[in-house]
């Protein structure tokens, strides 16, 4: 009677894996596409310090009205400028131990291309203001790209592969 059992219960297990054994034959491929874009979006990070120029000290308040003049002379919204920190710190301003309030504000602005952005940078220059630096840059259209750029891919895969078909007398077919 175990036997008998055994050779049921043998014979279930046995039965699934014959109708798995058949495979469908299919091919992987992989490609890329790729595309050289610039960026038309920029932003620069300006970071306003109080400064001491000789005896002559710049105040913030100063720079910030010179910087809002620069962003208009260049044709860049007034809404591309916009506050990104602001702090104040208590420091030693001499050698003989006299604290004061140092401010510092840091502003981003967004420029459209490399030509504006280069006017930026020689202005500020102009008005001694030296750290500024690009944080971040961005495409508007970056969706669109990607999806031209995943057609693009798939149209070159479907490509290699009717060529890796042919070679060994088959054609493709759906799934």
């Amino acid at each position: 009677m175990k036997k008998i059992i055994f050779i049921l219960f043998a014979s279930f297990y046995a039965v699934p894996s014959f109708a798995q054994a058949q495979e469908i034959p299919f091919i992987e491929i992989q490609a890329k596409a790729e595309k050289e874009i610039t960026p038309n979006e920029i932003y620069v990070m300006i970071t306003l310090l109080e400064i001491q120029d000789g005896r002559k000290a710049l105040k913030i308040a100063e720079q910030e009205i010179k910087l809002k003049k620069i962003v208009k002379d260049l044709g860049i919204p007034t809404e591309n400028l916009t506050l990104f920190n602001a702090q104040a710190n208590l420091q030693n301003i001499n050698t003989w131990g006299k604290k004061d309030v140092v401010d510092k504000k840091v502003y981003s602005v967004k420029v459209a291309n490399a030509d504006v952005l280069g006017k930026l940078y020689q202005e500020l220059n102009k008005i001694n203001i030296n750290q500024a630096s690009i944080y971040k840059t961005a495409y508007s259209n970056q969706d669109s790209v990607y999806q031209e750029l995943r057609i693009e891919a798939m149209k070159k895969a479907k490509k290699q592969a009717q060529i890796m078909t042919q070679a060994i007398g088959e054609s493709l077919g759906k799934p």
